[in-house]
């Protein structure tokens, strides 16, 4: 092998190494970690909205199978030809604390890949960051032992998140919200996603629409 071939491949296979990232809150390992304490729907609008703090311009689809999470495409600046994806996962779980009582909470996985390495990686912590940082603010934090995992509090069938673009999963729900109210409109929603998907109205009218469904949660 020439050394211009061998430098080539250390190169290509330093840079796939370098195109995907994962952190994870559970810092310790599965024995042993930190999960928070949170109503469920307050978990979630507090990721979404983290992620939109950092990404205000992408959008973000909804994960509902096998976890349930979100995901957004950034594309770089200045030309925005490459592109990074944000993968912010949200597990339920629980173990027990130094005291023996068994806590249950919530713990979150980032992870993405793509061709912006540099700027993707970057933005990859900064979401990381930014969703901890509210947690640490907003939520009870345990260090807990014997992680196991929960099934979420919330049925699928009733689970979307307020101002979602577009949907990846199984199932579409309803609105999760802070109040966990607004039963019918979250059935518009449903309704208006079904329509679009059937060709019944337009992108733009479904823009449109949702925006005025979404303002009266």
């Amino acid at each position: 092998m020439s050394l211009k071939i061998l430098f080539f491949t250390l190169f290509l296979a330093f840079s796939l190494a370098g195109c995907s990232t994962h952190r994870v809150s559970i810092e310790e390992g599965v024995s042993k970690g930190v999960v928070y304490e949170m109503d469920e729907s307050k978990v979630f609008n507090l990721v979404y909205s983290s992620i939109q703090e950092v990404f205000p311009q992408e959008k973000i689809s909804v994960l509902t199978e096998p976890v349930r999470g979100y995901i957004t495409k950034f594309l770089a600046p200045p030309y925005r030809l490459d592109w990074f994806t944000q993968k912010v996962l949200v597990h339920r779980s629980s173990g027990t604390d130094v005291a023996g009582n068994k806590v249950y909470g919530y713990w979150i996985e980032v992870s993405g890949s793509g061709s912006s390495f540099l700027q993707g990686r970057f933005k990859n912590s900064e979401v990381f960051e930014t969703i901890i940082s509210h947690l640490e603010r907003s939520a009870n934090k345990y260090v807990v032992y014997d992680i196991r995992k929960e099934n979420y509090l919330v049925d699928q069938r009733n689970f979307y998140v307020k101002g979602a673009d577009t949907l990846e999963g199984d199932e579409l729900g309803v609105i999760v919200n802070s109040d966990g109210e607004s039963i019918s409109n979250s059935e518009k929603l449903r309704q208006l996603y079904q329509l679009k998907a059937d060709g019944v109205i337009t992108s733009s009218e479904f823009d449109q629409v949702k925006r005025k469904v979404l303002e009266e949660f």
